[in-house]
């Protein structure tokens, strides 16, 4: 769940991010759930590409033992740590300088596909 300081940027009634170029930006992510969630956010065009990534850490049991599932990748510009239920996690940035729409989604293996949004940036 993410907490918005309305401030520095709008959330949308789509659940979009919305900010200006290079604007600050500060999320509160809160897990409520039992399983854990992070929040990654990528460079546009890039979702499925690092949400198959961290699928395919799940393969891997030095990957698995950490629980943090974020892939090597040079497209994430920013995350949170893999937060269990209760835990929270502030995130602050600057929006990137370039417009456009770059995705944020949960890295844990198989929520990208439902767990995802977007920071655009105007």
């Amino acid at each position: 769940m993410m907490k918005p300081n309305l401030g520095e940027y709008t959330i949308s009634s789509t659940g979009d991010i919305l900010a200006k170029k290079n604007q600050p930006i500060r999320i509160e992510f809160s897990n409520p759930d039992a399983t854990p969630h992070n929040l990654v956010l990528v460079q546009p065009d890039s979702l499925r590409e690092v949400g198959l990534a961290a699928n395919e850490m799940a393969k891997d049991p030095n990957a698995a033992r950490d629980g943090q599932f974020i892939p090597a990748s040079k497209k994430i510009i920013t995350h949170t740590k893999m937060l269990k239920q209760g835990e929270t996690e502030v995130l602050r940035f600057k929006a990137p300088r370039k417009p456009g729409v770059y995705p944020y989604l949960c890295s844990f293996p198989g929520h990208w596909t439902i767990m995802k949004g977007n920071l655009i940036v105007k």
